[in-house]
């Protein structure tokens, strides 16, 4: 069996706030960084960078972080917010998964994750197209 390593208590969280939305919505956990560091060496997050008003505005994944690197007056602060990728979406997402994924060719590429595979940097879908496609007003996932 998978250790998980994200807590019920993030689960409920993100149910209640699926619970309660309306529409297209997706929630991200955020973690404060000095509770998710590895007394066996370094680890990698995503540093979060977070609105005023909670709105995640951006995820940039950060290697090699040290305990010895996290804290007051040292190069990460221990209550910088970190994604440990435990994500909720709304139903909706689904079919805009499915109209994407339909978009993309089907011949010509290297498996799933190779030069020009569907999650490429190369292709025409991956994280980094969908956070483009918001900023430039297209619809949300």
């Amino acid at each position: 069996m998978p250790t998980i390593f994200n807590g019920a208590d993030s689960f409920h969280q993100l149910a209640v706030f699926l619970g309660r939305a309306e529409g297209t919505s997706s929630a991200m956990v955020g973690f404060q960084l000095a509770n998710t560091l590895s007394e066996n060496g370094a680890v990698s997050r995503g540093l979060c960078d977070v609105a005023a008003d909670g709105a995640l505005r951006g995820v940039t994944e950060q290697t090699g972080i040290l305990p010895a690197e996290v804290g007051e007056g040292k190069p990460f602060a221990g209550t910088a917010i970190v994604s440990m990728n435990c994500w909720g979406f709304s139903p909706e997402i689904f079919a805009k998964l499915d109209e994407r994924f339909s978009r993309l060719p089907r011949s010509g590429t290297r498996g799933n994750t190779g030069e020009g595979g569907i999650l490429s940097s190369r292709s025409g879908f991956g994280p980094h197209r969908l956070r483009g496609d918001r900023r430039e007003g297209a619809s949300d996932l």
